[in-house]
């Protein structure tokens, strides 16, 4: 089988099945003419490889991109709730040093008033 190539834009390309097989013979650009015959086969299994690892490539960061998400907005509650469980702590250490202290000082005064009237402490 010859073929011509009738432009330099335009590919002519035919394609065969042999008693082997395989398939896929294609024009040879690269020799002198355009004319020649090249198995192209493996360069079809190449090229469907390299699709099927693309789309396994996008689920896989879909997938990952999707669990990204997931960990993020539990991170974000996450560090919402820290933050609510500090602030509640604060206010409870606050309000319990606020009553020590209140019980100090008027433990103070009564131990005060109480030397006063023995006349121990002048004012």
């Amino acid at each position: 089988m010859v073929m011509m190539r009738p432009a330099s834009w335009l590919r002519t390309a035919a394609r065969i099945s042999l008693r082997n097989g395989s398939s896929g013979w294609d024009a040879d650009p690269a020799l002198p003419g355009g004319v020649g015959l090249r198995d192209i086969t493996e360069s079809k299994k190449v090229q469907e490889q390299i699709r099927q690892w693309t789309i396994a490539r996008e689920q896989r960061v879909s997938e990952r991109t999707q669990e990204l998400l997931l960990s993020r907005t539990r991170l974000r509650a996450f560090a919402s709730d820290l933050t609510l469980t500090k602030q509640r702590e604060r206010q409870r250490l606050a309000a319990e040093l606020h009553d020590d202290l209140a019980q100090l000082l008027v433990s103070g005064r009564m131990k005060l008033s109480h030397a006063r009237r023995r006349n121990l402490v002048r004012p």
